[in-house]
């Protein structure tokens, strides 16, 4: 190969765990996690698909870091919000966000361990934050661990992909027995409609207040 040849090529990025990382979850962002394989991986990145088990073990081991990659994109300045109940409000939204962008991935976020190094760092901000605010270290993790499932939960709910398929179109509501519900006809003809960052922001505040009141949790004057 002549070298106009070489310098008219695209340089291929160093093979590295975070590289892996990010090319693995662009594929499952763009093929869901079913149709992922190390052989699609390998072909992605250009190598052989042995290649990135010099890196990563086995294949949980690079789901490890695909949730990772997921929680790093948290923005954790939100968490210096002048008060703690605010504080944590904005970091879960900001996890949410960072979550809702990889839907394909969600089923990965919500069984994988959170345990590396980086993602720790991440869970150190929120839990400093509520000791801040007068809640013990077990507490205080205790609450994040709360907060996280619930996000997670609801993310599923919104936008994981429905187990069996696309689910079915919504009952007609002409057909509906209003008597056989009443309570739920009431809230309906009120005008209600399932609006999920709504709902989400409604729990999670509910949330913060309950373990608010139950700690006594507030920020030293």
């Amino acid at each position: 190969m002549t070298n106009e040849e070489t310098q008219g090529r695209p340089s291929r990025p160093t093979l590295n765990a975070p590289h892996i990382a990010q090319m693995a979850l662009a594929l499952i962002d763009a093929e869901g996690l079913d149709a992922f394989s190390m052989r699609k991986l390998g072909a992605a990145l250009e190598v052989d698909p042995m290649a990135v088990y010099h890196y990563f073990p086995n294949k949980a081991a690079l789901f490890d870091a695909i949730v990772e990659a997921i929680y790093t994109q948290i923005d954790t300045s939100v968490a210096v919000a002048a008060e703690w109940d605010e504080a944590v409000a904005t970091y879960m939204h900001a996890m949410r966000n960072a979550m809702r962008a990889h839907p394909h991935a969600l089923s990965l976020v919500a069984t994988r361990p959170v345990n590396t190094a980086p993602v720790l760092v991440l869970v150190e901000v929120l839990v400093a934050r509520l000791t801040r605010a007068g809640a013990a270290p077990t507490e205080a993790l205790a609450m994040v661990n709360c907060f996280g499932t619930f996000t997670i939960g609801h993310l599923l709910a919104d936008v994981g992909a429905p187990v069996g398929g696309p689910e079915g179109p919504p009952p007609d509501a002409t057909i509906l027995d209003a008597s056989a519900i009443p309570t739920l006809a009431a809230a309906m003809a009120a005008g209600w409609v399932f609006d999920p960052d709504a709902q989400f922001d409604l729990g999670l505040r509910a949330m913060i207040a309950g373990f608010g009141a139950h700690y006594g949790l507030r920020d030293p004057n």
